[in-house]
């Protein structure tokens, strides 16, 4: 036990251990070249590995060398196999030195231990060596038939050698042999259903009658002709007991159950931004973050969060830079206000609130647009500044709106006032220029790709 224990650590647990730290100090190594302190981690452990590789290796050979130095077999004691242990009887003791094999090995029978051979296996009689095998250093093995044949229970391993079974059921048997190869092996099951096998692994068979059976397994090694060893097991098996037959039902006259009753069909609307179909009513007290937004943005294809599309905001800007300095007064793309921003998620329909635009209005995207708002409003003093309406429809076209109109307040689209001076150049105010009615300018922008979305209403 204890030189497997030393030739394990030495040869198994001491190399793979090596083998991981110096893979793992490699690796930190290869990885830590924006971190110092990490290839510094890897390189000390790689060093440390080498270190200790060379201290548990170097003291053995160092150790070996004195040894072998000092004595060399003449005082009687040869150290050769210093680092060998051998257990005889429970004490540790040190093989002496192998004696020269005879110039002619003895032919197989009995034969008596050579001197200085230890029993290996401690388990051989005298007759059962391999006397001067040249490969053991003259000192032989005991190899002989054994066979040990392990029950096994219907439901696993483990129940010894004594099975308990019922009329016609499978019982499973192991076995576990040892010799000479080839061996040859044979199973006896007196009363069985399957009387005899030559498999050395496993038997499966069963008991047509209740009773004490013994099932007997045999082995004999070098092909049947050499040492032969025998084991048994013990089944008892019971008859299957008797259920006494069920009482026969009672019959009592009982009215039939009533009809189930049959389930409601219900049909539900697909949903439809402009019919309302899966709109929440509740949606007219919802407040802006009320998750509920998200579907109803879905349904009627609206941006979620609302807000102007891309190119409205690079309309704005554009149109902005031209007018720099100018009255155009305030400025709104989308619903704003406290009563209407939920327009923005109906596309103008009126389930959540009433609209300030017609439904399908650019203000909320137009009939399909989902990236946002389309429209811008300026509203401007009309009366101190009538001319700015024509200001802003020229910088709205120069900046390549789909459409700038001046608005009334009714709603319709009419001529943009202009005032000019005498080089025809717009002005915000002059004599005689009146705003017409005029209330703000609408201007419609393109989708992101230049495309105009149709829009219904304004």
């Amino acid at each position: 036990m204890i030189q497997r224990i030393i030739n394990f650590l030495s040869y198994n647990i001491v190399p793979v251990l090596a083998a991981v730290f110096i893979i793992i100090g490699g690796l930190m190594m290869l990885m830590g070249g924006a971190k110092p302190d990490m290839f510094q981690r890897g390189k000390n452990i790689f060093k440390n590995t080498l270190i200790a590789l060379l201290i548990i290796y170097g003291a053995w050979m160092i150790t070996n060398t004195i040894l072998l130095s000092l004595t060399n077999g003449d005082n009687g004691v040869d150290f050769r196999a210093w680092n060998q242990i051998d257990c005889q009887g429970g004490d540790v003791v040190v093989i002496p030195p192998p004696l020269s094999l005879p110039s002619e090995l003895p032919g197989p029978g009995p034969c008596e231990f050579p001197a200085g051979c230890v029993d290996v296996d401690r388990n051989c009689t005298m007759n059962e060596i391999d006397c001067g095998a040249p490969e053991n250093d003259g000192c032989g093995l005991c190899i002989s038939a054994e066979a040990f044949a392990d029950c096994v229970e219907p439901n696993g391993f483990g129940a010894g050698e004594a099975v308990t079974a019922l009329v016609g059921q499978i019982i499973n048997f192991g076995a576990f042999t040892n010799g000479i190869a080839p061996l040859s092996c044979s199973w006896h099951a007196e009363g069985a259903s399957n009387v005899s096998s030559t498999s050395c692994f496993a038997f499966q068979t069963s008991y047509s009658s209740p009773g004490i059976y013994i099932i007997n397994f045999t082995v004999t090694d070098e092909g049947g002709s050499g040492e032969s060893d025998a084991d048994a097991c013990l089944v008892t098996v019971s008859s299957v007991p008797t259920q006494p037959p069920p009482p026969p039902p009672t019959v009592t006259a009982t009215a039939p159950p009533p009809p189930p009753p049959q389930p409601t069909v219900t049909s539900t609307p697909i949903p439809n931004c402009a019919t309302g179909a899966g709109i929440d009513p509740a949606c007219a007290t919802w407040s802006s973050s009320n998750p509920g937004w998200v579907a109803i943005a879905s349904i009627c294809g609206e941006k979620y969060p609302f807000g102007d599309a891309p190119s409205t905001d690079a309309l704005q800007s554009c149109i902005g830079t031209k007018t720099r300095g100018k009255n155009v007064g305030t400025i709104s793309t989308y619903e704003l206000s406290i009563s209407n921003w939920r327009c923005n998620y109906t596309r103008g329909y009126n389930w959540c609130g009433p609209c300030a635009h017609s439904p399908n209005s650019c203000h909320y995207g137009g009939r399909t647009g989902d990236q946002g708002a389309l429209a811008i409003d300026y509203d401007y003093d009309q009366f101190k500044y009538p001319g700015v309406g024509a200001i802003i429809q020229k910088a709205a076209i120069e900046c390549g709106a789909k459409a700038a109109n001046c608005e009334t307040g009714s709603g319709g689209f009419v001529e943009c006032p202009r005032c000019v001076d005498g080089a025809g150049n717009l002005l915000e105010s002059g004599p005689g220029c009146s705003n017409g009615g005029v209330t703000h300018v609408h201007v419609t922008a393109g989708d992101n790709n230049g495309a105009f979305i149709g829009c219904e209403g304004i």
